[in-house]
């Protein structure tokens, strides 16, 4: 069922016409997971526009958030 799942999500985000952006919620306190880079890949892959939103930001102390919003920076700009 879940590999079901995932293959009619990728399939509709990539053939939805309409579709202007997705919008991917990684964790602050973990960053960019394989499953998000591999997410990542294949909208870059097939030109879907995407944006990364930071969740759960008042969980890390601002030093670490920092240090964690830079590396996130750097890593989603080598898929875009």
């Amino acid at each position: 069922a879940r590999t079901q799942w995932q293959e009619f999500m990728l399939w509709y985000l990539k053939s939805r016409k309409n579709l202007r952006r997705v919008l991917v919620v990684v964790d602050a306190r973990f960053g960019l997971k394989d499953s998000d880079r591999a997410l990542l890949s294949y909208l870059g892959r097939y030109r879907v526009r995407w944006q990364i939103v930071v969740s759960k930001c008042d969980r890390v102390e601002f030093k670490k958030l920092a240090m964690q919003l830079t590396i996130l920076r750097e890593e989603a700009a080598t898929f875009s």
